[in-house]
């Protein structure tokens, strides 16, 4: 009776031990499983931010070529040609050098090739946007890389298309200018705007009503109206484009604007090199900030690759690497021009 008794407590005690056994095993299982897995995803995430480094690295290059070699160039360009005489040169001493043979058409040009260089810069953004958001949207972190990236990249296109091909657009029309009311004085031997004929008259207003009329030259146009009226100036340029649609307050400003430059321009032949150096000066301050947002986006990118490329990225956050990289001890965006 004792043995019977023995053989079912046996039995469970051998249960037991054998659910044990199986249990452990299949625990041992799972964790072996469960460390291949994490040792494949850790492979992956690295071979994956590799790639990711090495695409925004291709792409940083091409940026930072163009941006060393033609924007920066060029800009150094105009204003080696310009300031070497003074850092911050004033309208009486930039419209006295602009008077040398020759000057006035080589800084014209100096303008359209950094226009031309900063236009390149933008367009190959555009172009390596393709490959650089999947990249950063990969990135998670506290600030949105990718709204960031779009707002800066708007924010060079707008400071190329409204300042930086404005300047050079601008120079361009008071050239156009200086030439119809030379023609006037030297050609028919008129003195004033008041007896002008038809065809002069036609040449010459066409050429005012293109700079007035153009509200990317307004800061410009301003000089010519009273301080208390500017602000009407600037709201009427906004909304009209011609003198036929004009409310009277916007075509009184338009005859100010004509009869004040077009007669300054009859009265003395030097005066056109105030009015362009006003504008020069404009643009150089213009350069500068295009430069600085430029170099902004290059800065960003190469904090990015930093985050990707390091080891213990995940202790760190994209945001801060981006104002260290912005900072004195790395880039210098405040201060150093490349």
């Amino acid at each position: 009776m004792e043995e019977i008794i023995k053989l079912p407590i046996q039995l469970g005690f051998d249960l037991a031990t054998s659910l044990t056994i199986i249990g452990s095993l299949f625990f041992v299982i799972f964790r072996i499983q469960r460390s291949i897995k994490s040792e494949r995803s850790q492979r992956f995430d690295k071979q994956a931010r590799s790639v990711a480094a090495t695409q925004l690295q291709l792409s940083v290059d091409i940026l930072a070529k163009i941006f060393v070699e033609k924007v920066i160039k060029t800009s150094e360009k105009v204003k080696s040609n310009l300031v070497r005489f003074n850092a911050n040169p004033s309208t009486e001493s930039l419209a006295l050098d602009l008077k040398k043979d020759g000057r006035l058409a080589e800084v014209v040009l100096n303008f359209n090739d950094s226009r031309a260089s900063i236009k390149c810069f933008f367009e190959m953004l555009h172009s390596e946007k393709y490959k650089i958001i999947p990249v950063i949207d990969a990135i998670e972190d506290n600030i949105d890389l990718v709204a960031t990236f779009n707002e800066q990249l708007h924010k060079v296109e707008y400071f190329h298309d409204k300042h930086i091909t404005g300047i050079s657009c601008l120079l361009e029309d008071i050239y156009n200018l200086t030439i119809a009311v030379g023609i006037a004085k030297n050609e028919h031997f008129k003195t004033s705007i008041d007896n002008l004929d038809a065809v002069n008259e036609s040449a010459i207003t066409k050429h005012v009503a293109s700079i007035f009329f153009n509200p990317d030259y307004c800061y410009w146009v301003r000089n010519f109206v009273p301080e208390e009226d500017v602000s009407n100036l600037e709201t009427l340029i906004k909304n009209y484009s011609s003198l036929k649609e004009s409310p009277d307050e916007l075509k009184s400003f338009y005859y100010t604007f004509c009869n004040t430059l077009v007669q300054s321009m009859f009265d003395d032949d030097n005066v056109k090199y105030k009015y362009f150096s006003q504008v020069i000066i404009r643009g150089l301050s213009k350069q500068d900030e295009m430069n600085k947002i430029c170099k902004e986006l290059l800065v960003t990118f190469s904090a990015i690759l930093k985050y990707l490329l390091a080891k213990d990225s995940g202790s760190v956050k994209v945001s801060k690497i981006i104002e260290l990289y912005k900072s004195e001890s790395y880039f210098g965006l405040d201060k150093n021009l490349r």
